[in-house]
C-alpha cells in the first residue's frame, strides 16, 4: 500500500442516475460531510470525486484515481446505477468498496433504489472478477 510513509488515500466516488432523487435528498453532500468527519477521526486523506453517471465517466475517474495512487475507492451507489459503471473500477491497483445509503423515506415510492444497485455491482464483481478483485 502507498500509505507506508503517509496517510491512506480514500476516494469517495458517488454514482447515480439523474432520474432518481440523490440530489433532492442531498445524498452527496451528506455523505461527504460524514466521510470528512471520519477522515479527521481516523486519520486518512479523503479525495472527493464529482458524481458519475456513465461508464465513460467511470473510466475517466478510475484512471485518474489510479494515477494519483489512491489506496481505496469507496464507490457509492447513491441511487440505482447501471452495472457497467462498476466494471471500470475492477482490476485496478486500488481496493474497492461498495456503499449504499438508506432510503430517505420509509413508506411510499423507492426514491434511490441503491441497495438493488449495490447488490448488482457486488454480483458482477463476484461473478466475473473473483478472485482477481480484492474485497
Amino acid at each position: 500500500m502507498h500509505h507506508f510513509f503517509g496517510l491512506v488515500k480514500v476516494a469517495y466516488v458517488p454514482a447515480h442516475l439523474p432520474s432518481y432523487f440523490a440530489q433532492e435528498y442531498a445524498v452527496f453532500e451528506s455523505s461527504v460531510r460524514h466521510l470528512e468527519e471520519l477522515a479527521t477521526e481516523l486519520g486518512f486523506d479523503l479525495v472527493v470525486q464529482n458524481p458519475i453517471v456513465t461508464r465513460a465517466e467511470a473510466k475517466c475517474t478510475a484512471e485518474a484515481l489510479e494515477a494519483s495512487e489512491v489506496d481505496f475507492v469507496l464507490l457509492q451507489n447513491s441511487t440505482f446505477v447501471m452495472g457497467d459503471v462498476v466494471l471500470e473500477f475492477a482490476q485496478r491497483s486500488f481496493r474497492l468498496g461498495l456503499w449504499a445509503t438508506e432510503e430517505p423515506t420509509k413508506a411510499g415510492p423507492i426514491l434511490l433504489n441503491n441497495f438493488v444497485s449495490m447488490n448488482l455491482n457486488a454480483s458482477i464483481l463476484t461473478r466475473y472478477f473473483r478472485p482477481t478483485v480484492p474485497f
